[in-house]
C-alpha cells in the first residue's frame, strides 16, 4: 500500500494506492483506497496516532521501519472483533516530481477471536 503522511488536520495517513495482493486487500476483500480509508477511521486513537506519527517518521526522516505491531479490528464478514498481529514494513518513497510517499507492506503473523462476553482471546 502506499500512503502519504496526514496534514496537521487529518487524523489517518492520506492512501494513494492498496495493492490487490497486499494484506489490507485480503482483509478487508477490496483494494479500493477509500476501503482503507474507512477501516482506519475505525481504528482507535492510540492506534490512529502510532500510525501516523510513524508515516510521519518515515516521511521526514527518510528512513524505513520495521515493527511487530498487533490491533484488535472489526473486519467484514466477522462476526466478533479479531486480534491482528503482524510485521509491517514502511520504505520511504518519491515519485518523478520527488513527492514523498510511505510504502506501507504489512504480513500476517497470527488472528485470533475474541470471546464477546469476556474479552479474551480464543
Amino acid at each position: 500500500d502506499i500512503v502519504s503522511a496526514p496534514n496537521s488536520d487529518q487524523s489517518i495517513p492520506d492512501v494513494m494506492h492498496v495493492g490487490a495482493q497486499s494484506l489490507t486487500s485480503q482483509a478487508l476483500k477490496s483494494h479500493d483506497s477509500e476501503s482503507l480509508k474507512s477501516f482506519l477511521r475505525t481504528l482507535n486513537d492510540a492506534d490512529q496516532d502510532e500510525l501516523r506519527r510513524s508515516v510521519t517518521t518515515v516521511t521526514y526522516t527518510k528512513t524505513g521501519l520495521v515493527t511487530p505491531q498487533s490491533r484488535i479490528v472489526d473486519l467484514p464478514g466477522m462476526s466478533c472483533p479479531i486480534e491482528v498481529s503482524f510485521i509491517r514494513l514502511m520504505l520511504p518513497v518519491t515519485d518523478s516530481k520527488n513527492t514523498p510517499y510511505v510504502l506501507n507492506f504489512s504480513t500476517l503473523v497470527s488472528e485470533s477471536e475474541l470471546n464477546n462476553r469476556s474479552g479474551f482471546l480464543q
